[in-house]
């Protein structure tokens, strides 16, 4: 077993960060908070960007949706994942074809499927998988 001196591993680490998928982008995240907030809880906001659980203003969630994205990332992802896939969570989602070596296509048709696959994308880092979604073309030729 071979052991790294702590600039050697410091390098390791720094590379595999510079390797790192963005993600999804900051603007998506409180555009997908807030349709799963709406959509799957009923939450609400109102002016100053409070999140409300109801209309009525009965109790806060938090203030700005960007809060909802912090605390509640990973179900907005399994939601978002469930309502555009196949698989119910971004999990399996990520663990499917794994002995195949199969990686999913996500065609960028709107915005939320350019998040999942972003959100896929980083979630495989994050694994040590290097499979990456594959997006396809974008160009107008392709879908003439």
């Amino acid at each position: 077993m071979t052991y790294q001196t702590g600039r050697e591993a410091l390098a390791a680490h720094q590379r595999r960060l510079r390797d790192k998928p963005p993600g999804v982008a900051r603007e998506r995240q409180a555009q997908l908070a807030k349709e799963w907030g709406n959509q799957v809880k009923g939450w609400v906001a109102a002016r100053g960007g409070w999140v409300y659980t109801s209309a009525s203003r009965n109790a806060t969630v938090c203030q700005g949706w960007s809060g909802v994205w912090t605390w509640h990332q990973r179900a907005i992802l399994d939601w978002l994942t469930a309502s555009l896939t196949a698989a119910r969570t971004l999990d399996e989602l990520c663990a499917s074809g794994v002995e195949n070596h199969y990686r999913p296509t996500i065609l960028p048709r709107n915005w939320r499927y350019v998040a999942l696959a972003d959100a896929y994308d980083e979630r495989q880092w994050e694994r040590r998988d290097p499979r990456r979604a594959w997006r396809g073309s974008t160009t107008k030729e392709s879908h003439r």
